[in-house]
């Protein structure tokens, strides 16, 4: 079977043809049951909110402090600012509006 298979590691549909064709020429074969050990390992993970890093988020270009996205609750994003539009935190955009206006 390892002759047909690809040797760079990376897993590949023919390599998965070659295992499927290697597993049904074995003799008394049994059916595929759940192996505990290996969907402990394997399985589906548990659900984890999605945190952003706070250098991944965009900064204010006033204050250079760091934005969580619209909408998105403090609590996800703490040591962040709210964003105001057009590249600044809600303060500095509010200072700016009020700026324009007087």
């Amino acid at each position: 079977m390892t002759e047909t298979m690809d040797t760079t590691g990376i897993w590949t549909a023919a390599d998965s043809r070659a295992l499927d064709a290697y597993a049904r020429r074995q003799p008394n074969r049994t059916p595929l049951q759940r192996d505990e050990r290996l969907w402990e390992l394997l399985g589906e993970p548990e659900v984890e909110p999605e945190i952003e890093l706070v250098t991944g988020l965009p900064h204010c270009t006033e204050c250079d402090r760091p934005m969580r996205p619209f909408a998105a609750p403090k609590s996800l994003y703490p040591d962040t600012v709210a964003r105001g539009g057009h590249g600044l935190c809600i303060t500095h955009a509010k200072h700016r509006r009020d700026a324009a206006s007087s």
